[in-house]
């Protein structure tokens, strides 16, 4: 049954033996997976089934870095949360991502790829991406693609699976919940408060109000589990610890520490020998209802060899004039200029400039008369490499609450982000490998956009819209918030899922993971509820 927040009377209290806050794909699936126990469940969503304005605003940050998107714009708050305007581009997390490398600080997850894997096949039930697997072979001979990197020792070609129509969690999985006799999910909720008993280590209820009702509620329950997403997840905790003396988690002060994105740059280009082009499976394939699309990777062997960090590596068909050094190489200059400063290398910029007029001219006309004079430069060019970064953990990378609040009296969050200087030598030596491996030399060759690097990093730069760390999973309090069974330290009922836990954060989107690990938790808490 599903139940309006606005609509209730004064004061309520709800009794029930599980509670999960947050209606997104965390809590959808969730709820789902604990549909059969006959335990009585209530879900509290902050929005509704349509998008409101007004709960979108809760989002909003204090404060965010200049190149950070406004967490109020990436998130959606309403029943099937980020799922209704998702891409959903899904891949695994590689065996590689759940070790510790030496090389990478605070690297390491506290169970392995191997038991993970069970719950990854039924994730993808969820995500609609069917049961073929990743691999590039077999994927290749049924849409008739070529591996380049058939003969590569650091690079190995694998694909991303999306529906042709994004599944959208609520929308596929919320008849069943709404249908459920055990089950109430209460909209337009929002949680604002807890109640904790510090000698017992359980959480006893969650306080949640409407946002036009200046009325609180109650909902007491056994077990608690917050889905509230990468942000909100930290920003409850650490509101909740304000009162509570950083009992939940916080006994170490990891609370919103090692926030992870993933950090997107076109650093280089491809340029293909004698008008060579990929196959069509680097650009996107349909078979039936999945949209298959071949993309590259350093293979694990080779990050332990050259130390680095992984890239997921995309190929984007341009033209002549897209592909064009000469324009950036203007912009560079021109945004030196209007700063009274000469750009580094600007001789190298001149000549790009020069060699690249004609591109320059018609960049110009178009923009200005909205005509073409040279035809040629619209013709195939080469490849776009896009490339999203994996990020090293940082403890420095923070969230934390500001001093403004929003409509309910919970105070924003600042946003503390930036990429370390290691994480882009690692990027460019990613880079500077494929431009070295033999896979490219007989059919182009890889051109690094070095010069570009001023703006690859801020005006260019890119995000998944990824957030994750912040209530990290660790085997020990001292590093982490929540333990291996997602249940927050210092409690013995609190639990907490979603890409918040991560550890480490992986080059590919995390949505697949999250689902897998909250499939995981369901039957965690099926043993003991």
């Amino acid at each position: 049954m599903i139940i309006d927040a606005q609509d209730i009377e004064g004061q309520s209290t709800f009794k029930a033996d599980i509670c999960i806050l947050g209606g997104g794909i965390a809590g959808i699936v969730l709820a789902n997976e604990l549909l059969h126990t006959n335990k009585t469940i209530i879900l509290l969503e902050s929005g509704s089934e349509q998008y409101d304005d007004k709960v979108q605003a809760l989002y909003e940050a204090e404060s965010i870095p200049s190149v950070f998107p406004n967490p109020r714009r990436s998130r959606l708050r309403l029943l099937g949360g980020s799922s209704n305007h998702w891409e959903n581009s899904i891949e695994r997390f590689s065996p590689i991502d759940f070790k510790k490398r030496s090389w990478v600080n605070d690297s390491g997850w506290p169970f392995t790829y191997e038991e993970l894997e069970p719950y990854y096949t039924k994730a993808e039930e969820y995500a609609r991406v069917g049961k073929d697997g990743y691999h590039f072979g077999f994927w290749g001979g049924k849409l008739n693609g070529t591996d380049i990197f058939s003969n590569s020792a650091s690079f190995n070609s694998k694909v991303t699976k999306s529906p042709l129509y994004p599944t959208q969690f609520y929308r596929e999985y919320g008849g069943n919940l709404n249908n459920a006799k055990n089950i109430n999910i209460i909209k337009n909720a929002n949680v604002i408060d807890l109640t904790y008993d510090n000698e017992k280590q359980l959480v006893k209820s969650v306080i949640f109000r409407t946002l036009k009702k200046d009325v609180q509620h109650r909902v007491d329950a056994k077990v608690f589990i917050m889905c509230l997403g990468g942000i909100e997840n930290t920003r409850m905790l650490l509101t909740f610890n304000e009162t509570h003396d950083d009992q939940l988690g916080n006994h170490h002060a990891n609370v919103g520490r090692y926030f992870m994105e993933h950090p997107t740059i076109r650093a280089a280009h491809f340029l293909p020998f004698n008008e060579y082009q990929l196959d069509k499976i680097y650009e996107g394939m349909l078979d039936g209802e999945l949209y298959i699309r071949g993309r590259a990777s350093l293979n694990d062997s080779a990050q332990r060899k050259y130390r680095t960090n992984n890239l997921r590596i995309y190929f984007t068909r341009l033209s002549k004039l897209e592909l064009s050094t000469g324009i950036s190489s203007a912009h560079i200059v021109s945004n030196s200029v209007k700063k009274g400063e000469a750009p580094d290398d600007f001789g190298g910029h001149l000549l790009n400039i020069i060699k690249d007029l004609d591109h320059i001219a018609e960049t110009i006309l178009k923009k200005e008369m909205d005509t073409s004079f040279f035809d040629s430069a619209h013709k195939f060019g080469g490849y776009q490499i896009t490339s999203m970064i994996e990020q090293t953990p940082d403890r420095n990378n923070q969230i934390t609450l500001g001093k403004s609040k929003d409509q309910l009296g919970i105070k924003k969050v600042k946003i503390d982000f930036h990429i370390s200087e290691y994480d882009k030598a690692k990027a460019w030596k990613t880079l500077e490998l494929l431009a070295k491996d033999p896979s490219f030399q007989t059919i182009g060759r890889i051109r690094l956009l070095k010069e570009r690097d001023s703006r690859l990093w801020k005006s260019q730069l890119g995000f998944g819209q990824h957030h994750m760390g912040t209530t990290k999973m660790s085997n020990n309090i001292k590093n982490g918030v929540v333990d291996p069974s997602l249940k927050v330290f210092g409690t013995k009922n609190f639990y907490i899922s979603g890409s918040s836990v991560f550890p480490t954060g992986g080059h590919v989107p995390p949505t697949l993971t999250i689902i897998a690990i909250t499939i995981r938790l369901a039957d965690k808490l099926k043993s003991i509820i």
